[in-house]
């Protein structure tokens, strides 16, 4: 009888484990997206530190509203793949999901 016992302690640290590295997970889409976006938006910045000429920062602006806009753009689809928003770290819960490797 113990050694059951112990087999569904066991498994059930497993399953909140597996749910702790789906939450995890989840957290680390949202902020590796931010980062990537706040690291192309840094060396755009730099650029409009060294260069004078008026065409070159108008375009490194350009861009930067454009990385802005895709920044935000993918880190609300990351945060809302799926509804209800804890769907996304159990999918044993009722909801719909978009398939964020597309939007990779």
């Amino acid at each position: 009888m113990n050694r059951m016992m112990a087999l569904k302690v066991c498994l059930t640290c497993l399953i909140a484990l597996a749910l702790l590295m789906n939450k995890l997970f989840y957290v680390a889409q949202i902020v590796y997206k931010i980062n990537i976006n706040m690291t192309k938006t840094s060396i755009l910045l730099l650029y409009l530190r060294i260069f004078v000429q008026k065409q070159f920062r108008i375009i490194c602006m350009i861009m930067i509203a454009i990385i802005v806009s895709y920044g935000i753009a993918s880190a609300s689809a990351s945060v809302f793949q799926c509804t209800p928003i804890p769907r996304a770290w159990n999918r044993t819960l009722p909801g719909t999901c978009i398939n964020i490797t597309k939007n990779w």
